[in-house]
């Protein structure tokens, strides 16, 4: 079925209404998971216990069950071996993502075309091509006739729209309003850039984890003509001082590896890149690889 066929049935009709966790248990062990038809893997969101061997099974079981093509999981830098040996590979790095303990990106690849790069040149060329440039120290302006806010309930029908306009597809359910709402009763902090006219013309959110102080840097659109004036740095500046004053520790972003873009917003924010994840999601029409930076605030 191709992306066009209802939009891929509405999304899955938005990922089985909202894209919901679920909590897989066995003998010492325990996971929260959540299953994506639309992105074809499943994702550990989080896990407990010391039978990691068990747990891995369980999920390679679970995936060829639902014909995935990829398991993907923030596993503790102490139990990294204990994933290697089950087959999974270390794509990337998120610094102090467990309080004091680092978490590896860890990924198990059940069909080798899953596995495979996107477009591997051009995600050398763009990381080589920014490696060079300087991080940005002092703080982004922002365009005299925009207005910046934290966003509210009164914003997600223009949010939705906004994130129709820039986006073929998407790993959640992001041009739902309602799905939207929901995201800000559960920790999620939207940043909006509206111009002089009241449009809405920028978004981006931090998915916050409030027990272990970290956040993805996410979410981020910007309409083709508002782009080059430094909105998604604004945006990313005015999240990461809200973050600050709640006292989180681990930043990160998954950047999509062809854009150009984005990658720079986060290197020039003193970001630092640790890897890739492939084929980690759909996104702008097909399934695309990500790349992953990560910043420690002391």
């Amino acid at each position: 079925m191709s992306i066009s066929s209802l939009s891929l049935e509405n999304e899955l009709r938005l990922e089985n209404e909202y894209e919901h966790f679920r909590i897989i248990r066995g003998q010492n062990y325990a996971a929260k998971v959540k299953y994506s038809d639309f992105n074809q893997r499943i994702t550990v969101k989080s896990y407990w216990g010391k039978n990691i061997s068990s747990l891995g099974k369980r999920l390679k079981s679970e995936a060829r069950r639902k014909g995935y093509g990829k398991i993907w999981v923030k596993a503790k830098a102490s139990d990294k071996n204990n994933f290697i040996n089950l087959g999974f590979k270390l794509e990337a790095e998120i610094l102090k993502f467990y309080h004091s303990e680092d978490a590896i990106a860890m990924s198990y690849y059940v069909t080798e075309e899953r596995s495979q790069p996107f477009n591997k040149k051009k995600e050398k060329e763009i990381i080589e091509g920014i490696t060079s440039l300087k991080v940005e120290n002092k703080s982004p302006k922002l365009n005299d006739s925009w207005k910046f806010k934290f966003a509210d309930s009164s914003d997600v029908d223009e949010m939705a729209k906004l994130y129709n306009q820039v986006f073929d597809s998407y790993p959640t359910p992001i041009f739902e309003p309602d799905y939207l709402y929901k995201t800000m009763e559960k920790d999620l902090i939207y940043g909006l850039i509206y111009d002089k006219n009241d449009n809405l013309i920028s978004a981006a959110s931090a998915d916050t984890d409030p027990e272990l102080k970290n956040a993805e840097m996410t979410d981020f659109a910007t309409l083709p003509e508002a782009r080059g004036n430094g909105a998604a740095s604004y945006i990313l500046a005015k999240l990461e001082a809200e973050l600050i004053r709640r006292n989180y520790q681990s930043l990160y972003t998954i950047a999509r590896s062809v854009s150009y873009g984005m990658n720079r917003v986060f290197k020039r924010a003193d970001y630092e890149y640790t890897g890739r994840l492939i084929k980690n999601c759909h996104i702008g029409g097909k399934l695309e690889d990500m790349n992953l930076w990560c910043k420690v605030i002391d």
